[in-house]
């Protein structure tokens, strides 16, 4: 019976080696077209030191109208 996630090997699903450091998937409204990406994600904005960003995760809920 298998209890928990495979963890046989070093690799992580969807993350690939780049040289000296790792890429994750991209998420874009080709792969992703219910999550609206272009309209719905921004970035955090260009900092330099000594700046601060605070940035906050809002998480939608949508339920019955």
């Amino acid at each position: 019976m298998k209890t928990g996630p495979d963890v046989s090997h070093p690799d992580f699903p969807g993350i690939l080696r780049k040289g000296d450091h790792f890429v994750g998937p991209r998420i874009n409204d080709e792969s992703h077209p219910h999550l609206q990406v272009s309209a719905s994600m921004v970035s955090v904005p260009h900092v330099k030191p000594g700046d601060m960003v605070f940035w906050h995760c809002v998480r939608f809920l949508f339920g019955p109208a």
